[in-house]
């Protein structure tokens, strides 16, 4: 006659969950961090399991995602109480394989909203997934800012003052009226094109033809340096027409 055997009790899963945005996606209705901590919970309780902290950060995915405080709060926690972490998707864990390397060393599973508990192929799969995404933002954002003058990458910066943004789009303006002048006078006299940058400097600059005016109101002399950039700015006026005309025939 066997023993009889009591049944098993259904495990109840312990989770941590962790959320994250950037400063980008906090007004964005689910990437917000009331969306995504709404999210977990709800999906914690329709599991029957326990919640026992929910840690945040407010950063981007970009740097040292073991530099989040909210993260390694979130790591200690789910390997002190053996609990797994869960997040809303992977690439709110992180973007870097270093965070699987941690999670498999310590013992830690990962769980996604809707999507239960995920197999250590399939985390590092995904990781590698949101890795290869940021690299590759990372290199088309690297090679749009080269294409970018000096003011156009000020007035982009997240971290720049009003007036002061007003005041670069101000010299800006007075910059491209400077050009469009001096790209009809180098229309005009074709011979100048070919002068060295020394003598084109004195030239324009015995003519009168000022450098910039700024909101000062003063002057600046044309030098080497600036007709060397002037020139540049001129080919590239030259090969955007060349363009359109073109498109055009």
């Amino acid at each position: 006659m066997k023993d009889c055997q009591m049944p098993r009790r259904p495990q109840i899963p312990s989770f941590v969950g962790y959320a994250r945005v950037s400063t980008l996606w906090q007004a964005v209705e689910g990437f917000s961090l009331d969306g995504q901590q709404d999210a977990i919970r709800a999906y914690a309780g329709r599991k029957g399991g326990q919640l026992i902290a929910l840690c945040c950060d407010e950063k981007s995915g970009g740097g040292d995602p073991l530099n989040r405080p909210g993260l390694r709060d979130a790591i200690k926690t789910a390997e002190l109480n053996k609990s797994a972490i869960l997040v809303t998707s992977v690439d709110r864990l992180a973007r870097d394989l270093r965070v699987f390397d941690i999670l498999v060393e310590r013992g830690i599973p990962v769980w996604v909203v809707n999507e239960d508990k995920l197999t250590r192929p399939e985390l590092k799969s995904r990781l590698r997934v949101a890795y290869d995404w940021l690299l590759e933002r990372s290199r088309q954002a690297t090679a749009a800012n080269a294409n970018r003058s000096p003011e156009q990458r000020k007035i982009s910066a997240p971290n720049m003052p009003e007036a002061r943004r007003r005041g670069t789009l101000m010299n800006m303006g007075r910059a491209a009226v400077r050009d469009m002048k001096m790209f009809a006078i180098l229309d005009g006299i074709p011979a100048l094109q070919k002068f060295t940058r020394k003598n084109l400097a004195l030239t324009l600059n015995k003519a009168g033809h000022v450098d910039i005016i700024d909101q000062s109101g003063r002057t600046k002399d044309w030098t080497e340096r600036s007709v060397g950039l002037l020139k540049q700015r001129y080919s590239r006026h030259q090969l955007e027409r060349f363009e359109l005309d073109e498109l055009e025939l």
